[in-house]
Order: C-alpha cells, then structure tokens, then sequence
C-alpha cells in the first residue's frame, strides 16, 4: 500500500532523511512522533507527492514518486487551509468536485460528521468565527470525508478537548475497520494515540526508528 525506499531529502542544504526505508500495509494504522521540526509533516508532504525526494522512491498503491497521489490520499495538514470565504459545510463539500457523489448522500453524510463532532450549530458560518479547535475539526471533517484507501493525519487532536478527541479516535477506528483505510498519525502526544495504532515510529537522526509495534 505504501512504500518508500531509500529516499534522501535535504531542505535548505540540511539533510532531513537519509536512506530511508518504510512501509505499511492495507488497513494498517501507524503512528509517528519526534522533536518539532524533525521532518514528520516533511514525511507526509513527500508521501502525497506534494514534494519529492532526491533520491529514492515513493510508491503508493504500487505507483512511484507521482503528483497523482491525491487519487488515493486524504491528507489532514496541521494548518487547517479553511477557505476563509466558504462556510463551515461549504469547505467540506469542495472536496466532492472531482468525485460522482449523489449530492442528498453527501449532504447527509457531512451533517452527520458534523453533528459526531459537535460543530453541526456552525454548518453555515465561515471559518473566521470559529475557534483553533472548531476549525481543527473542520479539517478533520473534511479528510475523514474524502474516503480515500489513505488517511495522513498531521496533529488531528491537537487543538480538541478530550470529548471531541475521544470521538475522533472511535470515528477513525471505525474507518479503519470499516473501509481497510490505511492511516498514518503524527503526534507530539504518544499516549492519546496508544489505542489507536498498531506501530509507533520516531523520526530522529534522519531515520524511522520503531518504538513500539
């Protein structure tokens, strides 16, 4: 499902990885941390093939260093990119414009993410009313929405109160068991992602280093 081999990458002639090898499988949930800074979003941007390695590859679903990997991933950046002149519902639909979606199934199923994350009350109000948190689960709304064979979740609860993070994590255990949806986390925080991933990496020293898993 997902692959890398032997990448290097280096921003700013500093090295952010060095012959790095990874991979998980079809359904597999998989958490990452490490110091800020360290290249956890910088692995995720080259997994969505948003920027590309030196050297090495990438392969997803079997495809090499592609800037069609958006087909089969739903990515969650840290920076939620609401757009600031779409409402709440209005963001999380933009996401359906390439895809053939009955428009009354896709209505339901947006309201009934919104109303699981407690931010239904906001479907018509625009991002610059809404709170760091509220916005968060917007962004997550909207990439849990996606429904891709992928999900790359970049801090998904780092702005959530624990009701609405405990929510969260049963929604993306649901996914998972539901759809075979491979995940990968990234987190400062390893115990609120304990019960939710079957291996844990850290990035340091330009490697992948396992934790637990």
């Amino acid at each position: 499902m997902i692959k890398i081999e032997n990448l290097f990458f280096s921003y700013q002639n500093k090295l952010i990885f060095k012959n790095l090898n990874f991979s998980a499988s079809k359904g597999e949930i998989v958490g990452f941390i490490g110091a800020s800074g360290i290249g956890k979003s910088t692995l995720f941007k080259l997994l969505t093939g948003l920027i590309s390695p030196e050297s090495g590859a990438v392969f997803i679903e079997g495809k090499v260093n592609s800037r069609q990997f958006y087909k089969s991933i739903s990515y969650m950046p840290q920076q939620d990119f609401l757009l600031p002149w779409k409402t709440v519902f209005q963001n999380i639909k933009l996401c359906t414009r390439c895809d053939k979606y009955k428009e009354k199934q896709m209505n339901e199923e947006i309201d009934s993410l919104l109303k699981l994350l407690a931010i239904y009350s906001d479907r018509d109000s625009y991002p610059v009313t809404l709170s760091g948190g509220m916005r968060q689960r917007v962004s997550l709304i909207r990439a849990l929405f996606f429904n891709k064979p992928i999900l790359l979740l970049d801090e998904p609860f780092s702005s959530l109160d624990q009701a609405n993070k405990a929510v969260a994590i049963e929604k993306i255990k649901e996914i998972n068991v539901k759809n075979k949806t491979t995940i990968l986390i990234i987190t400062h925080h390893q115990e609120e992602i304990k019960s939710l991933t079957e291996k844990l990496y850290e990035v340091k020293d330009q490697l992948l280093r396992i934790v637990c898993g």
